[in-house]
């Protein structure tokens, strides 16, 4: 499903071990990196990937309701273990609906939000922290966040970090990227051109902040930003916890404090489609 990763180029760094990677794979890399999370002892299998995300329904025949509810299963389906932080009403049936779809094998966790206010982002942070504290996660493993509604994202996931030839040791965070061809055909053509001009907008503008920001050359790679896909490691996780945003900040801007903190990141081009 496709190996376009780039590297940024830093200034000379202390010798590290070799890497294979693909043809346009690049990375940001420096010296420095976030605050590491201390391992845990597990009695557990180590998890390799951990999803998160967030729901809010009015009921669970929404429809936007039915497509998470599609979109948990398949998570299930590949094994993915998933943490949901619901914040819809007690008493609407959907919490009860997003666990029925974890059919007692123990991957899908549903937990009811429990700070009001804060957007999002607050909905965000609870997520990571269940999955930080999931038995078996370790500073390596994968924390992926998505919205619930892209169902196809689960097999994405799957690729990217068990099947992929894709060398990711080094990275810290992955970001995936959308193909043109069937953003385009699956997606309606106003938000395509919107987002497409939103995401060089987006590049241009983190560019030179980057630029201005430091002293050394780094040429930012391609990345969609208004996808909303993301993964991290776990022991970069208090960029993003520690980071106050209400709304889709709280995705992206801790992407670009990784960047700054010479953290490995990867712009990965995947074959995405939308929910028809």
């Amino acid at each position: 499903n496709t190996n376009n990763q780039v590297t940024q180029k830093m200034p000379p760094q202390p010798p590290q071990p070799p890497t294979t990677t693909s043809k346009q794979e690049v990375a940001i890399s420096s010296s420095s990196s976030s605050p590491n999370l201390k391992p845990k002892q597990h009695t557990k299998p180590i998890i390799d990937i951990v999803l998160f995300t967030t729901t809010y329904f009015d009921s669970p025949t929404d429809l936007r309701c039915r497509i998470a509810q599609s979109t948990l299963r398949n998570l299930n389906k590949f094994n993915i273990p998933t943490i949901v932080v619901d914040a819809s009403p007690p008493s609407s049936g959907v919490y009860e609906a997003l666990q029925a779809t974890d059919d007692g094998k123990g991957m899908i966790q549903v937990h009811k939000q429990v700070k009001n206010g804060g957007g999002k982002g607050v909905a965000l942070r609870e997520a990571m922290t269940h999955a930080l504290q999931l038995p078996g996660v370790t500073q390596n493993t994968w924390l992926c966040f998505q919205e619930p509604e892209k169902t196809h994202m689960a097999y994405h996931w799957n690729q990217i970090f068990r099947n992929l030839p894709i060398d990711l040791k080094n990275s810290g965070i992955v970001i995936p990227k959308r193909t043109e061809k069937l953003f385009q055909e699956t997606y309606p053509i106003e938000q395509f051109h919107e987002e497409m001009f939103g995401n060089m907008y987006l590049d241009t503008v983190a560019q030179a902040a980057l630029s201005s920001s430091s002293s050394s050359s780094i040429n930012l790679p391609p990345i969609d930003w208004l996808f909303g896909p993301f993964a991290l490691r776990a022991k970069h996780a208090p960029l993003w916890l520690s980071y106050a945003g209400t709304s889709y900040d709280a995705q992206i801007i801790p992407c670009v404090q990784g960047i700054r903190h010479g953290i490995v990141t990867t712009s990965l081009n995947i074959d995405f489609k939308a929910n028809a």
